[in-house]
C-alpha cells in the first residue's frame, strides 16, 4: 500500500475528490439520496484503487464506516413511500462485494445486516423487487456459507425462497428457473448443517423445476448438469440409491447424444458411483461411459481414462482377469494415440503401470513380467527427455517387475530389480515420510526373493527393517497400514522359524495373530483373507517347533475354514491358498489319529488344484497336495491309489530339480522320500529302497547347511525300514542310528512334537537292531520309546495314542515270561482304544496284538488267558475281510481244546474252520484247497474218540486232496491218519496198506535232511505195529514198536509220543511172553504219563487212562487197582465228554470183571 502523496491523475486522487464530495453531500440538508450517491461513488473508487495498490491508507480504514453508512441510508430511504427498492437492492449488494474486495476478511461483517434487508424487502416487494434482491441475497448467503454460519445462512435462504415461492405462484413462467435455482442452494446448505434428508426434499423440488425450463445448451451444461449431479450425491448420501439411479437417467435425458458434456456428465456419474459401495452399479456407469466417449473418436485420452477406470472397478469386483484385459484395451488406445502425436509417453507409463498390477493380481505372472519391460522402458524414456528421474514411478516398476519374477521362481533376477526399489524409496523417504509404507511393501518383494533362496539372515533384515516402518507409522496414526504390521511380524516369524530359532519365531507369530485378532474385531470380514494366510503361517511355524498336535489342529480348522468361506465368496480365486490350508489341516489331522477325515481333506484339496481357472495353475502347489494326498491313502491301505497320487507329484518335481535343483531340493527330497514308501507298499522294494537312498542324499546337502534337519531324520528312518522290508537289516543299524541321533538333538531344544518324534525313532531303532539278533539292545531302546510316548499320551492322547500302542506292542516281543505277556496285555488294551475311536480302521492292528498276546501267555503257562485272547482274535477277524484267517484261527482255537483234553469243545470250532475252508476253496480252489485239507485233517483227529465214522470220512477227503496236491509230507500225513482211522473202525489190513506207502515217503523226508520227519517215522510205525498185532502177527508188530521207541528215545522233546510207543511195545512184549520187559515198558510209559498229567492234566488223562489199563493188561503192578484206577479216568474223561471213550470205559470194566 502507498503511504507518500497521491499522484496527479491517479485512482488515489480520485478517491480523494470522491471523499470531498461525500463530505460536501453531507452539508445538503435533505440530501440522503447524493449523500448515497456519493458514498457508493466514494467505496467504488476506493476499491478500485485498492486493486490498483495506489490507496492512502486512512481511506482503506474508512471503507467500513462507508460502507456501513451506504446499508444504513438504504433501509432508511426504504421506508419512504417512493422508494426504489430495485435500486435500494442493488446499492446494499454492490456495497457488499466492493468492501470485500478492500478487506475480504471484515467483509463478513456485513453479510447479515445487508441480508435482513434484503430478504425483508424480498418478502413484501413486488417481482422486480424480488428478483434483485434474490440475487444480491444469493451472494451473501453464500458468503455466510463459506464462513461457517450455517444457522444464519439457512434463516436467509428459507426467507427467500417464501418470497421467490409467493411471487411463483402468479408467475411461474417468470421465478421457475430462480426458484429451483434457491431450492438447489437451500439444499446445499441443509447438507452443510447435517440435514441430508430435509436436503433431499428440496434438491428434489429444485429438480424438477428446472426440468421445466426452457434452456439453451449453454444453462443445460453450466447450471442444470451440476444441479442434478449435486441431486444424485445427495439421494446416494442419504442411502436412497434407487431414486439416485433415476435421477441419473433424468440427466441423461437432457444432455445431448453423443457430446462432450454427455460423456463428462456419465464420467461424473461413474466417479460418483465409485467412492460409494455399489461396484455393480458403477461398473455399468463405466461401461456408458465409455461408449459416450468412443462415440466421440477425437476424445482418445477420455476413452483409455474410461476404460482405466472400468479395469479398477472389475479389480475391484474380484474380476481380476476382465479387469487386466480392459486394462490392455486402454493401453492400445493411449498406444496409439501416442503414435498420432495426439499425447505424450505419461499416459503410456502411467496405463502400463495399471496394466502390470491387474496382471500381477490375476496371477498373469508372465504377461505381467513383459507388460513390465515396456513400463520400464516408457518411463526411461520420459526421464530421459525431462532430463530428470522421478524416482516414485521408477521405484514402483521395479518393484513389480521384481514381484512378477517372484511368482516365476526367477528370484536371483527379482532381487536386482527389488535392491532397485528400495534404493529409490529410501531416497524419497528421506525427503517424504509418506513414502515410507512403499519402502516397506519394497522390502517385502526383496525378502520374499532371498527367503526363497534360502538366504534367511538378509530375508531377516529386511522384515526387521518392515516392521520397524510400520510401527513408526503406527505411532503417528494407528490406522495407518495396521494389516501390513501385522503380516511383517508373520513373515519375519516364517523366517525365524526356517532358521531353526523356533522360540523367538513362536513369539513374533503369536504377536501377528493378536495383532490380526485385534483387525478381524474391528473391521469385521474385511481381512480374512489375510487372516486365514496368517494362520496357515502360524501353523508352519508350530509345526517347525514341535507343538503338540492337538494345537495345530485348532489352528489348521480354523484356516480350513476361513478358506473354504471365501471359496464359497469367490470361487477359482484363492485355490492356491485353500489348496495349502486343506493339505495343512489334512497332516494335523492325521497326527490326531483322524484318518479317514485326513483323505477326505486331503483329496479336497488336489481338486482345489485340478479344478483352478486356466492360466493360473500351479504344478508345484499340485505336486505337494498329490504327494500329501498319496500319504493319507496310504495310511488306509489304499496303497495302489497312494503310489498313482505319488508318481504324479514325483514327474513334477523331476522335472523342476533340472530347472533349478538348488530352489526345489527340499521339497523334492520329501516327495521322493514319500514316494519311496509308496513303492515298499506296493511290493516294488528295491526301487524304493533306490529312491529313499536319493532323498537322504539330498537331504545331507540341506542338513549341511543347518537345515532341515528333522526332515532328514525321517528320511534316514525311512531307509532303514526299507532296508529292512528288503531283509537287510545289517544295512539298516547306521541310519537308523544317525537318525535317532539328530532326533535327540533336535528333542533337546523343540517342543513336544520333537519329544514325540524322539519317541518314534527309538522304536524305530530297537525294531532294527531286534531283527538284527540284538535283543538287549532293542528291548533298551523300545522301552524309551515307551517312556517318551507315556508322557506324550499324557499331553494328547488322541495324537500319540497309536504310536504308543506300537511301541508297547514291540517291546513285548523282546520280553520273557510273565513279562512279556504282561506288556502285550497292554498292547491289546491300547489296541481296544484305538478301535473304539475308529472301529474299522485298527482292527486289523488289534487282530495282530492280540495273536502276539495269545503267544506270549501260552508262553508264560497262563493259558486261560491265552484262550480268552483267541477267542477275541477269532471275533475280531470275523470284521476283518480275510476269510482264510477265520477258518485258521478256529481251527488253532479247536486244537487248543483238543490239546487241553476239552475235545466236545473243540467239535464246533474244527466244523466252523472246515466249512469256512470249504467255501473258500469252492470260489478259488488253488489258493484255499491245502487249507480244507489242513481243516479236514485236524477234524479227524478231534472226532476220532467220539464219531469214527465222521473222522473216517473227514480222512478220506483229507487223503483224496492231498494227492491232488504236490508234495510227499502232507500226503504221507494224510496216509497216517486215514490209516489210522481205519484202524480205529477194525479195518486193519487196509491200515497196514497206507502205513506201508507212507513209511517211505516219510524215510525219504528224513534222509534228506528234515529231523522233524524221525518222529513221523516212529509214529507211523507205532500205528502199523497195532495193525499187525491185531491181525496176530505179532514178531512183526513187535518189530515195529522197537523200532519206533528207539527212534522216540533219540527225540527228548515228544515226550508223550515215546510214552504212547512205550505203552504200545509193552503190549507187544506181552503178546510174545515176554512178561519182565513188558512190564517194564509198561511201568515206563506210566511213569512218563503221570509226570505229563501232573504238567497238564486235561490234556493227558485220557492217555494216562490207557496207561493204566495197559500196566494192569501186562501185570506191571496190582492189576485191580490199576485197572480200577484206568476205569475212573476214563469216566472222568468222559464226564466232560460224554460222547468219548465209550468203548474204552467197556474194554476196563470187563477187563475189571475178568479178575473177578
Amino acid at each position: 500500500m502507498t503511504t507518500h502523496p497521491p499522484q496527479p491523475g491517479s485512482l488515489a486522487e480520485a478517491v480523494e475528490v470522491r471523499a470531498e464530495a461525500v463530505a460536501q453531500a453531507r452539508e445538503l440538508p435533505g440530501g440522503r439520496a447524493e449523500l448515497l450517491q456519493a458514498l457508493t461513488t466514494l467505496l467504488n473508487e476506493i476499491a478500485e484503487a485498492e486493486n490498483a495498490g495506489e490507496l492512502l491508507e486512512p481511506y482503506t480504514d474508512q471503507a467500513g464506516a462507508c460502507a456501513e453508512e451506504i446499508l444504513d441510508l438504504c433501509a432508511e430511504l426504504a421506508r419512504e413511500p417512493d422508494a426504489d427498492l430495485v435500486e435500494l437492492a442493488g446499492t446494499v449488494g454492490a456495497a457488499v462485494e466492493r468492501y470485500g474486495w478492500i478487506d475480504d476478511t471484515a467483509q463478513i461483517r456485513l453479510v447479515a445486516p445487508a441480508l435482513r434487508l434484503l430478504t425483508g424487502w424480498a418478502v413484501t416487494g413486488s417481482s422486480g423487487v424480488v428478483l434483485e434482491c434474490g440475487r444480491a441475497a444469493a451472494a451473501n448467503i453464500d458468503l455466510l456459507a463459506e464462513a461457517d454460519r450455517f444457522d444464519e445462512a439457512l434463516m436467509h435462504s428459507q426467507r427467500l425462497l417464501l418470497a421467490y415461492e409467493r411471487h411463483f405462484a402468479t408467475d411461474p413462467a417468470l421465478f421457475r428457473w430462480h426458484l429451483a435455482d434457491a431450492h438447489g442452494k437451500h439444499a446445499h446448505l441443509l447438507v452443510c448443517h447435517g440435514l441430508k434428508h430435509a436436503a433431499v426434499a428440496h434438491s428434489e423440488r429444485a429438480v424438477a423445476l428446472a426440468l421445466t425450463v426452457d434452456l439453451d445448451e449453454h444453462d443445460i451444461t453450466d447450471w442444470l448438469t451440476p444441479l442434478l449431479e449435486a441431486h444424485i450425491r445427495r439421494l446416494r448420501t442419504a442411502g436412497d440409491l434407487d431414486a439416485a439411479r433415476a435421477a441419473v437417467e433424468r440427466l441423461l435425458d437432457v444432455l445431448p447424444d453423443p457430446s462432450p458434456e454427455r460423456a463428462r456428465a456419465l464420467t461424473t456419474v461413474r466417479t460418483d458411483l465409485t467412492a460409494g459401495e455399489d461396484t455393480t452399479a458403477a461398473i455399468a456407469a463405466a461401461e456408458r461411459e465409455i461408449a459416450a466417449w468412443q462415440a466421440l473418436p477425437d476424445q482418445p485420452l477420455r476413452l483409455s481414462q474410461a476404460f482405466r477406470a472400468l479395469a479398477g472397478l472389475q479389480s475391484r469386483e474380484k474380476q481380476r482377469d476382465e479387469a487386466a484385459d480392459t486394462a490392455m484395451r486402454a493401453l492400445a488406445i493411449v498406444e496409439a494415440a501416442h503414435a498420432a502425436k495426439e499425447c505424450g509417453r505419461e499416459p503410456v507409463a502411467a496405463t502400463l503401470r495399471q496394466v502390470v498390477v491387474l496382471l500381477l493380481r490375476a496371477g498373469r505372472h508372465t504377461e505381467a513380467l513383459a507388460h513390465s519391460d515396456r513400463e520400464l522402458a516408457a518411463w526411461r524414456e520420459l526421464f530421459d527427455a525431462m532430463g530428470e528421474r522421478n524416482h516414485e514411478p521408477w521405484a514402483n516398476a521395479s518393484n513389480n517387475r521384481a514381484v512378477a519374477l517372484n511368482h516365476l521362481d526367477r528370484h536371483t533376477e527379482s532381487l536386482e530389480h527389488s535392491a532397485n526399489a528400495v534404493a529409490h524409496y529410501d531416497l524419497l523417504a528421506t525427503t517424504r515420510p509418506d513414502h515410507r509404507a512403499a519402502l516397506a511393501n519394497a522390502l517385502f518383494t526383496r525378502h520374499a526373493a532371498l527367503r526363497d533362496l534360502r538366504e534367511y539372515v538378509s530375508a531377516t533384515t529386511c522384515t526387521n527393517r518392515m516392521m520397524r516402518i510400520y510401527d513408526e507409522l503406527a505411532e503417528a496414526d494407528p490406522d495407518d497400514h495396521p494389516l501390513e504390521r501385522a503380516e511383517s511380524r508373520q513373515v519375519h516369524a516364517g523366517l525365524l522359524s526356517a532358521m531353526g530359532r523356533h522360540r523367538p519365531a513362536m513369539h513374533w507369530s503369536a504377536r501377528a495373530i493378536e495383532l490380526f485378532d485385534a483387525l478381524i474385531e474391528r473391521y469385521p470380514g474385511k481381512y480374512t483373507a489375510q487372516y486365514a494366510g496368517a494362520l496357515t503361517s502360524r501353523l508352519v511355524v508350530l509345526q517347525a517347533a514341535g507343538e503338540p498336535p492337538r494345537a495345530l489342529l485348532r489352528v489348521s480348522g480354523k484356516a480350513a475354514d476361513l478358506e473354504n468361506r471365501l471359496h464359497d465368496d469367490d470361487p477359482g480365486r484363492r485355490w492356491s491358498q485353500r489348496a495349502m490350508a486343506l493339505t495343512n489341516h489334512a497332516i494335523c489331522l492325521s497326527s490326531a489319529g483322524r484318518l479317514r477325515e485326513a483323505a477326505a481333506c486331503s483329496a479336497e484339496a488336489v481338486a482345489a488344484c485340478e479344478d483352478a481357472p486356466e492360466g493360473t495353475r500351479d504344478a508345484r502347489r499340485l505336486a505337494e497336495c498329490l504327494d500329501k494326498h498319496g500319504n493319507h491313502l496310504d495310511a488306509l491301505g489304499r496303497h495302489e491309489e497312494a503310489l498313482a497320487s505319488s508318481t504324479r507329484a514325483m514327474a513334477v518335481y523331476d522335472e523342476l530339480l533340472a530347472t533349478d535343483r538348488n530352489l526345489f531340493l527340499a521339497d523334492a527330497a520329501a516327495v521322493m522320500d514319500n514316494h519311496a514308501a509308496k513303492l515298499a507298499a506296493t511290493g516294488r522294494l528295491d526301487e524304493a529302497i533306490t529312491r529313499s537312498r536319493e532323498s537322504v542324499a539330498m537331504f545331507a546337502e540341506l542338513a549341511a547347511e543347518g537345515l532341515w534337519r528333522k526332515a532328514y531324520g525321517v528320511a534316514l528312518a525311512n531307509l532303514a525300514h526299507r532296508l529292512k522290508a528288503a531283509d537287510h537289516p545289517d544295512e539298516a543299524v547306521e541310519p537308523s542310528a544317525h537318525s535317532l541321533r539328530l532326533r535327540t538333538e533336535l528333542a533337546e531344544t523343540g517342543g513336544p512334537e520333537l519329544r514325540a518324534d524322539l519317541g518314534q525313532a527309538s522304536l524305530n531303532h530297537g525294531h532294527t537292531l531286534g531283527l538284527t539278533g540284538d535283543t538287549e539292545g532293542a528291548r533298551h531302546h523300545t522301552a524309551e520309546a515307551v517312556a517318551i510316548l507315556d508322557d506324550m499320551v499324557e499331553l494328547d492322547r488322541p495324537a500319540y495314542l497309536a504310536l504308543l500302542a506300537q511301541a508297547v506292542h514291540n517291546l513285548a516281543s523282546y520280553q520273557d515270561g510273565d513279562e512279556a505277556a504282561e506288556t502285550s496285555r497292554r498292547a491289546v488294551e491300547l489296541r481296544h482304544e484305538q478301535v473304539a475311536t475308529d472301529r474299522e480302521l485298527h482292527l486289523p492292528e488289534l487282530a495282530t496284538s492280540l495273536k502276539y498276546a495269545v503267544k506270549y501267555h501260552d508262553r508264560a503257562g497262563q493259558a486261560d488267558r491265552a484262550e480268552e485272547y483267541a477267542r477275541t482274535e477269532i471275533d475280531v477277524c470275523d470284521e476283518l475281510p480275510d476269510r482264510r484267517a477265520r477258518a485258521e484261527l478256529r481251527q488253532a482255537l479247536a486244537n487248543r481244546l483238543m490239546r487241553a483234553g476239552r475235545r466236545a469243545e473243540a467239535v464246533a470250532p474244527i466244523g466252523e474252520a472246515v466249512a469256512l475252508a470249504r467255501a473258500l476253496t469252492a470260489a478259488d480252489r488253488p489258493a484255499h484247497v491245502d487249507l480244507l485239507r489242513n481243516t479236514l485233517s485236524d477234524s479227524a483227529w478231534i472226532l476220532c474218540d467220539g464219531e469214527p465214522h465222521a473222522a473216517l470220512a473227514a480222512t478220506t477227503e483229507c487223503l483224496a486232496l492231498s494227492e491232488e496236491l504236490d508234495g510227499d509230507y502232507d500226503l504221507a500225513h494224510a496216509l497216517d491218519g486215514h490209516g489210522s482211522m481205519l484202524a480205529e473202525l477194525g479195518r486193519h489190513a487196509e491200515a497196514l496198506d497206507h502205513y506201508a506207502r507212507a513209511l517211505p515217503l516219510w524215510e525219504a523226508i528224513a534222509a534228506d535232511g528234515r529231523p522233524s520227519a524221525i518222529g513221523d517215522v516212529a509214529w507211523c510205525r507205532t500205528f502199523r505195529s497195532i495193525s499187525l498185532a491185531a491181525l496176530g502177527r505179532d514178531t512183526e508188530a513187535l518189530e515195529e514198536s522197537a523200532t519206533a521207541v528207539t527212534l522216540y528215545t533219540g527225540l527228548p522233546r515228544m515226550r508223550a509220543d515215546l510214552a504212547f510207543a512205550e505203552q504200545e511195545h509193552a503190549l507187544r512184549l506181552h503178546a510174545v511172553g515176554r512178561t519182565e520187559e513188558a512190564k517194564e515198558s509198561a511201568t515206563t510209559a506210566l511213569a512218563r504219563y503221570e509226570e505229563l498229567t501232573a504238567e497238564a492234566p486235561a490234556a493227558h488223562r485220557p492217555q494216562l487212562a490207557n496207561a493204566l489199563l495197559t500196566a494192569a493188561i501186562v501185570g506191571a503192578g496190582d492189576p485191580r487197582e490199576l485197572a480200577g484206577r484206568a476205569l475212573a479216568a476214563y469216566r472222568e474223561v468222559r464226564a466232560a465228554d460224554p460222547g468219548a471213550y465209550a468203548a474204552k470205559v467197556r474194554a476196563a470194566a470187563e477187563f475189571l470183571r475178568s479178575l473177578g
